[in-house]
């Protein structure tokens, strides 16, 4: 089968990690995988044989433009090419591809990961814009169900799909601490180290996170927090915060890192913060730390979204709290303080997540929609 991926950024360094993830997976069951992306990143080590990259824009400043020319650049280079698949990561205006290039001898598949982070009449617009190009599409996939609903309500799309989150099980795994990391961060070994992993942007409102440990430390003084991401301009933001709370001290941040680094980082950690706000655009996302978190065996506190919900237990294989420093404090002390709660989240915590391995989704979700496509 020659599937086509398209998504608006780089590869194989992916902040989204369906796009590396899903093309890896059909590459090594044989499938010729083409990749259209906005850049082709530097580490290449991992890409496997049957997969063609594609950079289309490199170079080119993130403009209001870039966008519009990705787009432009993809419709002639999709009219040379011949697809029996066609799987595009939703982006604005991406329904012109397969009303330009032609439907006829291809199957288009509209991947909607989530809706729109920041809110307000613009992020209601490009919900909105969402759900209006998937009518150009022959198939649909969204994240969950709950996301599915916040953006369609009780309408369904022909040949609608849930693809959920995933995790690569190979790569996220329990290892023993990482001595060079810990090294190199300046970490001691009797001190117990809480790590967050992921984007760090306002409206993931890491205050709390900050508020919250700063909390738990008064209780608990050997404590070091681990931020491991975020851009320059979100790491700076978030260290003003931290000195203002007097714990700037106690506090690391690792900047930007690779996909293929994060679990090194993850295994220097005693427990886990997958924290995001309780609010309604991201009450129904699974964040992705989550899971990653549990594949490590990583005991963690989870703020109690609905999202988180779908794949957590309290007191079975994480802890929920509340969506305030408060609570997120208290349930740092707890699950650090109680040996029997924390042996027990640690034992669940993998097992519990099996079926969320990206291999076995694309094995029994994707390649059937794609084979049932084809087939029509």
């Amino acid at each position: 089968m020659k599937i086509c991926f398209i998504n608006f950024g780089f590869y194989p360094q992916s902040s989204l990690a369906a796009f590396y993830e899903y093309t890896q997976s059909l590459s090594k069951v044989g499938n010729n995988v083409t990749v259209y992306c906005r850049e082709e990143g530097t580490d290449i080590s991992e890409m496997r044989g049957n997969i063609t990259v594609k950079a289309l824009c490199p170079n080119i400043h993130l403009t209001k433009y870039a966008r519009l020319i990705f787009l432009s650049k993809l419709v002639f280079s999709l009219r040379k090419e011949k697809y029996d698949i066609v799987h595009i990561f939703w982006g604005m205006g991406v329904f012109i591809l397969p009303l330009l290039v032609g439907r006829k001898h291809t199957k288009w598949v509209l991947d909607i990961r989530n809706c729109d982070i920041h809110g307000g009449i613009k992020g209601m617009f490009r919900d909105k814009m969402a759900v209006y190009e998937s009518y150009f599409f022959d198939s649909v996939a969204v994240l969950s169900e709950l996301l599915r609903r916040r953006l369609f309500g009780d309408r369904y799309l022909k040949s609608m799909v849930i693809f959920p989150i995933g995790v690569n099980l190979e790569r996220f795994k329990f290892y023993k601490k990482d001595e060079s990391i810990l090294k190199k961060l300046g970490i001691g070994s009797e001190e117990r180290v809480l790590v967050y992993s992921g984007k760090l942007s306002p409206s993931r409102k890491l205050e709390t996170v900050l508020h919250g440990f700063q909390r738990a430390s008064r209780d608990i003084k050997n404590m070091i927090l681990l931020i491991v991401g975020g851009s320059e301009d979100d790491v700076t933001r978030l260290k003003n915060i931290a000195k203002r709370l007097s714990i700037d001290d106690k506090v690391i941040f690792t900047g930007l890192v690779s996909y293929r680094d994060v679990p090194k980082y993850l295994s220097v950690a005693d427990a886990g913060i997958a924290y995001v706000p309780k609010t309604e655009v991201y009450d129904v996302q699974v964040p992705l730390k989550t899971i990653e978190y549990l594949a490590c065996s990583l005991p963690s506190v989870v703020s109690n979204t609905s999202g988180n919900k779908e794949c957590v237990v309290n007191g079975h294989n994480g802890l929920l709290c509340s969506d305030n420093p408060e609570s997120l404090g208290k349930a740092i002390v707890k699950l650090l303080n109680d040996a029997d709660l924390y042996n027990s989240i640690k034992n669940n915590a993998r097992k519990s997540i099996a079926q969320y391995d990206w291999g076995i989704i694309v094995r029994d979700q994707l390649i059937p929609l794609y084979q049932k496509l084809t087939s029509e």
